[in-house]
């Protein structure tokens, strides 16, 4: 997992020079992860196999991204921008599954379900979680950094191009960043989107992100069989042609 996910992520923020890195598996029937600057931690319920890489994988690409995003890649306010470093690092953690082949396209869509669901329980603006952090706060996170992502994809770009930007643009995380500079990234790699209005009415306001569109552009759909309370994405059986063929570059990155 470390060996499929670290060379995409140093590929996007170059470092400057190798350094260690500690990984350590504790043996309780646990679930969870903590980063730290050079190192993590992490304790699954069963002992980590093939089967069940969508879930202890994915806490090891979300951990080992924290390397960049989170402990070097630093918001300007720690709170206020808490929905990037979690929400855009679980959603790059369910990218490097799929693109690595680890998870099929399936697998991705419930990794993005369940951030739909988590997303339906946030009370707040993303901007104004207030002190609190956990699945509702990243499961709307995540669904921006799709949102972004599809949207980057049609401009021949990627949630990838946006974080080698953003390295550059803050001198390998010298500076912090606000959302001005996450902006400033955003327009360099696709002027032609408004991106302050989706600020406004999806990140600091209380709208749920255009995900109807994003879905659609891919392929894809909400299940309509899917319970109120569970929704579901799936691969929409009606999809043209063209929209299958985004769906399959979008899946190789």
């Amino acid at each position: 997992m470390i060996a499929a996910a670290a060379p995409r992520y140093a590929h996007a923020m170059p470092l400057a020079a190798r350094s260690d890195y500690v990984v350590v598996v504790l043996p309780q029937r646990e679930h969870g992860g903590e980063s730290f600057r050079g190192s993590f931690a992490m304790n699954v319920e069963e002992p980590p196999a093939p089967g069940g890489i969508d879930e202890w994988g994915d806490m090891v690409a979300h951990e080992l991204f924290h390397y960049w995003n989170g402990w070097r890649l630093a918001g300007r306010d720690y709170m206020s921008t808490q929905w990037f470093q979690e929400g855009f690092t679980e959603y790059t953690a369910n990218r490097t599954l799929l693109e690595a082949g680890l998870v099929d396209g399936d697998g991705f869509l419930r990794l993005l379900s369940r951030h739909l669901q988590d997303a339906r329980k946030l009370q707040t603006p993303l901007e104004a979680p207030g002190s609190h952090k956990g699945p509702p706060l990243y499961g709307a996170g995540a669904l921006v950094a799709f949102c972004w992502d599809a949207q980057l994809h049609s401009r021949r770009h990627g949630i990838e191009s946006l974080f080698a930007d953003l390295w550059r643009r803050t001198r390998a995380g010298a500076e912090p960043y606000d959302w001005t500079t996450i902006r400033a990234s955003l327009q360099a790699l696709d002027g032609a989107t408004d991106w302050q209005r989706f600020h406004d009415r999806n990140i600091a306001g209380r709208e749920p992100p255009p995900l109807q569109d994003a879905l659609r552009a891919l392929g894809l759909r909400m299940a309509p069989d899917a319970p109120p309370d569970a929704p579901r994405i799936e691969f929409d059986p009606d999809a043209d042609a063209a929209a299958k063929a985004r769906w399959r570059a979008f899946a190789r990155g």
